[in-house]
């Protein structure tokens, strides 16, 4: 289960890194759009800020152990 949550939360940041990279199309959108847009990129970075440190955490004891 942990590892479904992982992948999700990888995924998820992957497509922020994508609407990020696309920002030349988003300047064109209006201005609320363009707000939503940025408050959604950083809601889901700071959302997964936690669950990267613990999938990390976890990979270092793995290695270590």
């Amino acid at each position: 289960m942990e590892l479904i949550v992982d992948i999700s939360s990888m995924a998820s940041v992957v497509l922020v890194i994508i609407l990020i990279f696309k920002y030349q199309e988003i300047i064109n959108l209006k201005k609320s759009t363009k707000i939503i847009i940025l408050l959604l990129c950083i809601t889901v970075i700071c959302a997964n800020l936690l669950n990267y440190i613990d999938f990390y955490h976890g990979f270092i004891k793995g290695l270590n152990s």
